[in-house]
């Protein structure tokens, strides 16, 4: 916030939207006092699939399974994704990640058993059964779904961190919101998927294996003193 508070100028903040619909959740100005803040959401699912599907990075190329489909089938586009992804990718270990990634993403928007039929029909050394997360939501039902506990998570961080952002400083507010969020969002995978190991759940945030340790430390801490409370 440095612009502002220096030069004056105009402060944007962008929020990246991943959910169904549209979120009604958040705010579309910011006034902080000191710092006032035009807030501008962007709806993932309102952007065409091709500008996922044709990017050279295979990171993005999965995002496009919450993007515009068009009026395109599911089955489709998800056989595109795949298709770039193994075009994009040579390195089996790296395929296989991303690979995970697009079954997560898909949970979003409902399309996972599509995205189970097209990843074990293609030749790419991936086998579902064997992979946790297909065991586990096979166990539990998924409720939730893996997805939807992240996204929960990191919308209630973001808007409480605007929320503190007006008490005690925009930057700092909307910082420790952030932290919060992933945070929240880790310990609802912990919650609902207990047999991840720290390096998988390391994997699907792309974090550090020691900051996933940390989380779970705490968030052990916490339930033994919970336990410890109600004796």
């Amino acid at each position: 916030m440095m612009e502002y508070r220096e030069f004056r100028k105009p402060v944007k903040i962008f929020i990246i939207y991943i959910g169904n619909g549209r979120s009604r959740n958040i705010p579309t100005f910011l006034d902080g006092g000191c710092v006032r803040a035009e807030i501008v959401l962007i709806h993932i699912n309102a952007i065409p699939v091709e500008a996922f599907i044709h990017s050279d990075r295979p990171g993005e190329v999965v995002l496009g399974v919450l993007g515009d489909f068009g009026g395109e089938q599911a089955e489709k586009v998800i056989q595109k994704i795949i298709a770039q992804l193994r075009t994009l990718i040579q390195d089996q270990e790296s395929l296989q990640k991303y690979c995970k990634q697009l079954e997560i993403l898909s949970n979003i928007r409902n399309f996972q058993p599509e995205t189970i039929k097209q990843l074990s029909a293609m030749p790419i050394m991936y086998d579902l059964k064997t992979d946790m997360r297909y065991q586990q939501g096979h166990e539990e039902g998924r409720e939730e779904g893996l997805m939807n506990g992240i996204e929960k998570g990191i919308e209630q961080g973001i808007e409480k961190g605007i929320k503190e952002g007006r008490e005690e400083g925009f930057t700092e507010g909307i910082e420790k919101g952030r932290e919060e969020a992933v945070t929240a969002a880790i310990e609802r995978v912990m919650h609902k998927f207990p047999h991840f190991s720290d390096q998988e759940i390391a994997d699907i945030f792309e974090l550090l294996v020691e900051r996933i340790t940390e989380v779970r430390t705490s968030l052990s801490e916490r339930q033994a003193t919970a336990e410890e409370q109600d004796k």
